[in-house]
């Protein structure tokens, strides 16, 4: 049989919208109990990051309680709105969303949220890519996503109760340095 190849737009967007799932709610029974069925994480690569990403994932995955995670993400969702990390960002997303017709989804999670921004990512990366599109992700990621990323993780990896956060914060930073790296971006210092 054929494989087909999955081009890295699309393959970027079903990561992000993975995490963004995770960044808007706990996983639910169902959802974990799919998991459960193949406790692998999706990306595999040699960075230190995937590697104790994956194995807390992976124990979580076969361990944890979803009551454990939920509690868990009661106490970490502060951390998933940018305006907790960037003053005034939650003016300057709202701004920029505008200017490129994106609709974040508010019945979710807030306006400067990091769902709201992964949502955002998924569909910009998933365009046919041309001068606009690539303005609009290099905004995108080097002053909101990236920066947020870069703070967010290591919080995640520190804070987080459950090894399902913990594991979130190294697979996130993992996945945000694979961002930076493969398309270059130069991150704003913030």
């Amino acid at each position: 049989t054929k494989r087909k190849k999955m081009n890295l737009g699309k393959f970027y967007a079903v990561i992000a919208r993975i995490f963004a799932l995770n960044f808007a709610l706990p996983p639910s029974a169902k959802l974990f109990s799919e998991l459960n069925k193949n406790p692998k994480w999706i990306i595999t690569n040699d960075s230190e990051a995937n590697a104790k990403g994956r194995a807390l994932y992976e124990e979580s995955v076969k361990g944890e309680s979803i009551e454990e995670i939920a509690k868990d993400f009661a106490n970490l969702k502060k951390y998933f709105n940018a305006e907790f990390f960037f003053e005034g960002d939650k003016a300057r997303l709202e701004g920029f969303y505008k200017k490129c017709k994106f609709s974040p989804n508010l019945n979710v999670s807030a306006l400067d949220s990091v769902t709201n921004e992964l949502s955002f990512f998924s569909s910009v990366v998933e365009l046919k890519q041309d001068e606009q599109t690539k303005e609009i992700l290099g905004v995108l990621l080097s002053s909101y996503l990236l920066p947020y990323a870069k703070r967010l993780a290591p919080v995640l990896q520190n804070e987080a109760k459950s090894k399902f956060y913990r594991a979130m914060g190294h697979l996130f930073e993992d996945f945000a340095s694979g961002i930076e790296n493969t398309l270059k971006v130069k991150v704003v210092p913030r």
